[in-house]
């Protein structure tokens, strides 16, 4: 159990902003919440998330993070444990402009809360268990018709590309159907949605739900962050900004992202191998998925490890039982290249927002919706992109259940027209033409670089 740490009724402290800085340069750990300080310096092992993400936002208020990120009954008994003092601050001893800053950030931050507690009321945080017993049953369908098909149907070509495209389609909704899961928002029992992941995700897909959750939720909380998103630190294949001309150093994988020479040829064509890239993409999970239960700790990682392992094993068992390679060269290529409409929107549901470093006093309801957009598409098409389309209204409120993104859509609609902020939207294909844009772009600035450094060469 992590430890706790009690304070006595009348040891009452008070930190500023200074104190809370010192205290975090001097090595400690300390968040701010609803305007009392608290040190979690020795919880961080414990985090079910990862140290990594409490360390990301250390010295920084969390109210509205952790508000989106955890169920009330977690603020309301465990965080007390770790509480130090008050957070205070005079606002009349500060410059006007800074001052108005902070006011803006009290007001949208009430009207943000305010909002919460009406999801609340009208029951968008419920779970929907007939939604996802019939998105089990459906992951089911396509799962067992796709092995029916590979071990049971004709010996031909024309058959084991279908089970092949039946068992992409799986692929594709299972991810849907084991976010929710990791996101503990299916049965609301942690435990029990984490192995259902497990089985859906490591053991039938082969993609590691620890690494998932390690990777997708620092992703929610320093979004489109150059050096600590994961989800936008693609080099050296793909730059979605010139900030990674200056060899970042990425905070989450622990290495520097070099700007090379391999980089800068692969950076000034990428418009033009974007789509081939996603293809691929499902292989570089796979790969991302070992080395993380190789190299850092993550819930029931002995269950993760033997249901990965047996992914591979279960899957070149059912290639070597194909008539020749002809057939097994097919059924990788037909059960891989389509996930690439999956990587593709959620790629784009963000690469071409501002990328920009979190800043100290940077609100999180504003970040959400700077770095963030929906790709709109019919509501009958609904059950292809599964909701993880309405990035923006995730990002706002990752604990709300995807079956009732329809319902907040309502809310954040009118919540953005009352405080004067803008929900970016893009369809389907005018999203793909920015995306495209974005990397041309920056492949052009690439390009540029280049001819300069060619020039003063000659000269």
């Amino acid at each position: 159990m992590p430890p706790q740490i009690l304070m006595a009724p009348a040891a009452v402290c008070s930190f500023d902003s200074e104190a809370v800085q010192r205290l975090t340069k001097e090595g400690e750990t300390i968040l701010i919440f609803d305007r009392k300080v608290y040190n979690v310096t020795k919880f961080l092992k414990y985090h079910p998330g990862g140290d990594h993400l409490i360390k990301a936002v250390a010295g920084k208020d969390v109210t509205e993070i952790m508000r989106a990120m955890h169920h009330n009954s977690i603020l309301v008994t465990k965080l007390p444990r770790y509480c130090i003092g008050e957070f205070y601050e005079d606002i009349a001893l500060m410059e006007p402009i800074k001052r108005a800053r902070i006011e803006k950030k009290v007001r949208l931050s009430e009207a943000y809360h305010n909002l919460e507690k009406t999801l609340i009321a009208d029951g968008i945080y419920e779970p929907n268990h007939r939604f996802y017993i019939r998105e089990l049953i459906k992951c089911m369908c396509l799962f067992i018709t796709s092995l029916y098909l590979a071990f049971f149907g004709p010996r031909h070509l024309p058959n084991f590309c279908t089970s092949a495209l039946l068992m992409s389609l799986y692929w594709h909704q299972s991810a849907l159907f084991f976010h929710d899961l990791a996101h503990r928002y299916v049965t609301f029992d942690a435990k029990f949605d984490y192995i259902v992941a497990v089985i859906l995700s490591n053991l039938f897909s082969g993609t590691c739900v620890g690494w998932w959750k390690h990777n997708h939720n620092i992703h929610h909380i320093v979004t489109n962050d150059p050096e600590c998103d994961p989800d936008i630190q693609h080099m050296p294949f793909l730059a979605y900004s010139t900030k990674f001309f200056s060899s970042l150093y990425s905070k989450y994988y622990g290495h520097e992202m070099t700007f090379d020479l391999p980089s800068r040829f692969l950076v000034s064509i990428q418009h033009y191998l974007f789509y081939v890239i996603m293809m691929f993409a499902r292989f570089n999970l796979y790969a991302l998925g070992i080395r993380h239960l190789l190299s850092r700790p993550c819930p029931m990682k002995r269950l993760e490890v033997a249901c990965v392992s047996s992914f591979f094993i279960w899957f070149s068992l059912m290639l070597s039982t194909f008539p020749d390679w002809k057939c097994r060269i097919a059924f990788v290529v037909f059960t891989h290249f389509p996930q690439a409409i999956l990587h593709l929107q959620l790629v784009m549901s963000h690469s071409f927002m501002p990328i920009e470093s979190v800043e100290e006093d940077d609100l999180f309801v504003l970040r959400q919706l700077r770095t963030s957009i929906d790709i709109d598409c019919p509501e009958w098409l609904d059950w292809f992109h599964g909701g993880l389309n309405f990035q923006v209204l995730h990002h706002l409120f990752p604990r709300v259940p995807r079956p009732h993104f329809r319902r907040l859509l309502v809310h954040v609609k009118r919540f953005c027209e009352e405080q004067g902020l803008e929900r970016h939207s893009v369809d389907f294909t005018n999203g793909n033409y920015r995306l495209i844009g974005c990397l041309k772009d920056v492949a052009d600035q690439v390009s540029l670089l280049i001819n300069v450094a060619k020039d003063a060469k000659a000269h």
